[in-house]
């Protein structure tokens, strides 16, 4: 494997990373119980066991438990991601402008089901804006994101939980 291709590569990993997020989230908005969603369906589209084992561990990070405790385990987003005043987010003329509609639903999508804060969401949004090209879709935006959270991730949290390459070691 060539090192110039680990950044890449890491990259990779983390926007299907957010990938299995949006399916486990989605589930779970339909009101499903975290023990009744289907990963099946995660392995038969192609990912890992450490993709998936990875994205609850973010979850979990991520997500505070509820106070009642007593009948199953439900999941709310922490203050971070929940807006004060419960308002939604418009695309300015000139974001829809350089923003494929597709890249907006699928950031709207990520924000709503609390992957990403109202403030990630505008960092996001700042980035594509300074990238002065245009049509920005999905992938442009999956790239974005995953650089956002994880590399504010490993800094703030001190590498505490990664995904680990095939080639690192446990020393």
């Amino acid at each position: 494997m060539n090192m110039e291709d680990m950044p890449e590569r890491r990259l990779q990993a983390h926007e299907r990373i957010i990938e299995i997020l949006v399916y486990i989230l989605a589930e779970m908005r339909k009101h499903q119980q975290l023990a009744d969603i289907d990963l099946g369906q995660l392995s038969q589209r192609g990912f890992s066991q450490t993709e998936i084992s990875t994205a609850f561990s973010w979850l979990f990070d991520k997500m505070s438990p509820s106070p009642d405790l007593s009948a199953s385990v439900e999941f709310r987003p922490s203050n971070k991601y929940v807006p004060a005043d419960g308002s939604i987010r418009i695309y300015h003329d000139v974001e829809r402008s350089v923003l494929t509609t597709d890249a907006q639903g699928y950031l709207m999508q990520l924000r709503e089901l609390a992957i990403i804060s109202s403030a990630e969401m505008e960092a996001v949004i700042d980035r594509i804006m300074m990238m002065g090209i245009s049509p920005i879709g999905i992938a442009e935006v999956k790239e974005l994101v995953a650089g956002l959270l994880f590399d504010s991730e490993d800094q703030s949290r001190g590498l505490s939980r990664m995904m680990l390459n095939p080639t690192d070691t446990i020393q």
